[in-house]
């Protein structure tokens, strides 16, 4: 009987603000260079991504992105250098519990190899 677990790290301050999709909103900013476009990707709204990333950065107190207005090559979003180091904080902080958990899931679910 071979079985797995899911674990979800929202961090939370009168509500979740801060989980695995803003994370990949701001993953997916990173590479498009484009809040609309990082939206797109993951199906959602501009309006919506533009609320999330809002959102987040009232709570944490900073700016995550950072907008460039139209000009010859257009406009863009590009994360801020906190943003990208609260976003690789987050990578890190989730892969480090998720070693842990895994830890205590083989030792508690042993059948789950099987």
């Amino acid at each position: 009987m071979a079985f797995s677990f899911y674990i979800r790290i929202p961090f939370t301050s009168d509500g979740s603000f801060f989980g695995p999709g803003v994370n990949e909103l701001l993953h997916n900013i990173d590479t498009a260079k484009s809040l609309s476009a990082a939206a797109n990707m993951m199906g959602m709204s501009y309006s919506k991504a533009w609320k999330i990333i809002h959102v987040a950065e009232k709570k944490l107190g900073y700016p995550l992105t950072v907008k460039s207005i139209g000009g010859a090559a257009g406009g863009g979003s590009s994360l801020t250098e906190k943003g990208r180091s609260f976003m690789e904080r987050y990578d890190a902080f989730v892969a480090d519990s998720y070693k842990a958990v895994e830890a205590c899931f083989q030792r508690y679910f042993p059948e789950a190899q099987q």
